[in-house]
């Protein structure tokens, strides 16, 4: 039977359609094999993931954000009788004395050997001689070197045997003292400054007229520590020197 040509044509464009629809459906529909292999990677990581925290009783639990964002509790540690985070399980503050110890013990043997600490007369007796090397350094050859001689004594006491005993010093380093290079300060033991004739021996290596001054021992020029080494370092920035029969280590 011989259909005319209107409908011919109408039945013709419903097949196409059903062609088509069929191709459509066919091509939504995706097998397992066509995922990607990444995809499949995760949702069987994430799956062995899910299983193995629910049969060690570990239940996930949904967050605030979308329903899809799933975190795991952990459970709480306990120490004793007294529950802990896992957080607050690491100790805060780790045992550091055996640092402490190994520092004080660096300190004291180091590569130099042990460190002895010095006393102030020692300290000072050190200090005078490395602020008296560069006057010592300097020898004239016209001329021996001029020293002063100071005594600081109290009232009644006799200077002179004092003063022979720093004259025979001097000759013996060979020195020269002349008369009016004796000093003798008999108002007893004060503050440099406060003697006449310190400030006398400081004017005389001011000038240029002596070299350094020589002394018993520390006591006369002060036994106050701060007070001696200023007027050592007074001595060292005229070029002069500071010499003792008896040094600091022997005075203390």
């Amino acid at each position: 039977m011989t259909l005319p040509r209107h409908m011919a044509g109408d039945r013709m464009r419903r097949l196409a359609l059903v062609d088509a629809a069929s191709a459509a459906a066919a091509a939504s529909v995706v097998l397992p094999c066509q995922l990607p292999t990444r995809a499949v990677r995760r949702a069987a990581l994430f799956s062995s993931l899910i299983s193995g925290r629910a049969s060690s009783g570990l239940q996930p639990t949904p967050t605030q954000g979308s329903p899809a964002q799933r975190v795991l509790e952990l459970p709480s540690l306990s120490y004793g009788d007294t529950p802990m985070s896992p957080i607050s399980a690491r100790p805060s503050t780790p045992d550091t004395s055996w640092m402490d110890v190994e520092n004080a013990s660096s300190r004291r043997y180091g590569s130099r050997g042990p460190r002895i600490s010095l006393d102030s007369g020692m300290r000072l007796r050190r200090l005078r001689e490395a602020l008296n090397e560069p006057a010592f350094t300097f020898h004239s050859k016209v001329r021996p070197r001029r020293v002063i001689t100071y005594v600081q004594t109290t009232p009644g006491v006799d200077p002179k045997p004092l003063q022979d005993l720093l004259r025979a010093e001097a000759v013996r380093r060979g020195w020269e003292v002349r008369a009016w290079q004796e000093l003798v300060d008999r108002h007893g033991p004060q503050a440099p400054q406060a003697s006449e004739q310190w400030r006398k021996a400081r004017k005389l290596m001011h000038e240029g007229f002596a070299d350094g001054v020589l002394v018993l021992d520390r006591s006369h020029i002060s036994p106050d520590d701060a007070e001696y080494e200023v007027e050592l370092w007074f001595v060292h920035q005229r070029q002069c020197f500071t010499a003792l029969v008896n040094p600091e280590s022997a005075a203390s």
